[in-house]
């Protein structure tokens, strides 16, 4: 099953869409098909007034819950987002700033700045976008800092330069370290069971109403969960940010 569900996340978006409207679509056709063999519509239309308050209520909670959940994937994303902003500004300020360290210990700082960048993009970029937690750069960040601490400091205009500088390191370890925990974390499987559930109980409700017009009936079901399939589509191609 987490086989399934990481390749779901892995696979091309368009891929990813066809696999999940295929299986919702497919599994409403035969729910109805199913449904209206073993239990014919004349009995089920007599439930019909008290089924659509249920569906009603059902609908207004199942509603709450995945606009929620959209809701917090989206803000995610937007946060990752800011992060590699930020921390790619973070990075270039430090590069402005060596040239304002003592001489001549701060040789090596720009080869570690440069080691950060090319480690971000070849080797956690990679890890990220399969969810694994990136540590690569924060053995060079370790390296920066131990190199600005051990820089002479001559005078108080160089303790304040180097303690700025020691700063903006450990400001880019915070934005590393926000960057990695959104890597690894998507949404819950608890979450996502309560959701799955939540879809299942929505689709059951139109299948089990009693429709006359069996071609109306299979429609309206196979458009309800659609759009459900469309909310899990945006939500899948949207949890793992990176």
């Amino acid at each position: 099953m987490m086989d399934f569900v990481n390749f779901l996340y892995g696979a091309p978006i368009w891929q990813m869409a066809c696999i999940i409207s295929s299986i919702s679509v497919g599994g409403t056709v035969s729910a109805v098909l199913m449904v209206d063999r073993v239990w014919k519509k004349d009995r089920r239309r007599s439930h019909n007034g008290i089924a659509g308050f249920f569906i009603a209520v059902v609908g207004v909670i199942y509603a709450i819950l995945i606009s929620s959940l959209a809701i917090t994937v989206m803000t995610r994303k937007d946060r990752a987002e800011t992060l590699v902003f930020e921390e790619a500004d973070k990075v270039a300020r430090l590069a402005r700033e060596v040239t304002t360290l003592p001489e001549p210990n701060r040789a090596a700082m720009p080869a570690h700045l440069a080691t950060d960048v090319q480690v971000v993009i070849e080797e956690e970029w990679p890890q990220s976008s399969r969810a694994e937690r990136p540590v690569a750069a924060t053995r060079v960040l370790h390296r920066l800092w131990l190199d600005a601490a051990a820089l002479p400091l001559k005078d108080l205009a160089d303790v304040l330069t180097v303690k700025d500088f020691r700063k903006h390191i450990d400001d880019l370890y915070d934005l590393h370290r926000g960057r990695s925990d959104l890597a690894i974390n998507g949404v819950d499987r608890i979450v996502w069971a309560v959701v799955l559930l939540g879809s299942i109980s929505m689709i059951a409700f139109a299948v089990l109403f009693g429709v006359e017009n069996f071609t109306a009936h299979l429609l309206m079901s196979c458009l309800l969960s659609f759009s459900i399939a469309l909310a899990m589509m945006m939500i899948v191609a949207i949890d793992w940010p990176y």
